[in-house]
């Protein structure tokens, strides 16, 4: 069926592109599927409806950052896997700017697979997590000039960080929390995130 859909959206090509806004966010979420024959028919119809994949990330951003937390939260394994190795991807490529209402959310959504029950989806959410933090060291470079973006992602970080991380149960969700900290302290500077820590 898979294949049958990549030989349709070939065939349709340009007929299909006025629906592209609709399809982004869900079509960006299969080409991470962990059904390698559906990964790889998501991926050429990917292909085929994408000329720019940096341009189509940032102008449906919102759209598809939205969809992956509703993902990662769903009934279906292969659904929240393939979302969490999607946010996983898409935070390396968006601005902050595209992510920073839905921060809070994703980093309890990446908090919620890392702890799942299926293995596979706990990889995947431990994929987000280095995500989340090279984003982080990314956000807080002090050689950057965006010193903004910087105070507002370690708003919204550390409360999460500080309540959720640090007093979790599970022992990769308070081993990641202390390694962001420690992560953050090198990157940001000792006082900026004692600041932060006192917001």
């Amino acid at each position: 069926a898979a294949y049958g859909m990549a030989s349709v959206a070939s065939i349709a090509g340009d007929a299909l592109k006025p629906h592209v806004k609709a399809l982004i966010p869900r079509l960006y979420r299969s080409t991470f599927d962990p059904n390698v024959l559906v990964r790889d028919s998501m991926r050429h119809i990917w292909t085929i409806l994408v000329d720019d994949q940096r341009e189509v990330l940032h102008e449906h951003a919102s759209d598809i950052v939205k969809l992956l937390n509703k993902d990662m939260t769903r009934q279906q394994w292969r659904v929240r896997e393939s979302a969490a190795l999607a946010m996983s991807d898409i935070l390396q490529s968006i601005d902050w700017i595209d992510m920073k209402d839905m921060f809070e959310t994703i980093l309890v959504c990446c908090f919620r697979v890392m702890d799942d029950v299926k293995e596979s989806v706990a990889l995947a959410g431990q994929s987000l997590s280095r995500s989340i933090m090279s984003l982080s060291v990314r956000l807080t470079d002090p050689q950057s000039n965006k010193s903004k973006d910087s105070k507002e992602f370690l708003s919204v970080l550390f409360p999460v960080l500080m309540n959720q991380g640090m007093n979790s149960n599970v022992s990769s969700i308070k081993a990641f929390s202390i390694r962001m900290v420690a992560k953050l302290i090198k990157s940001a500077g000792k006082d900026t995130v004692q600041d932060s820590m006192e917001l």
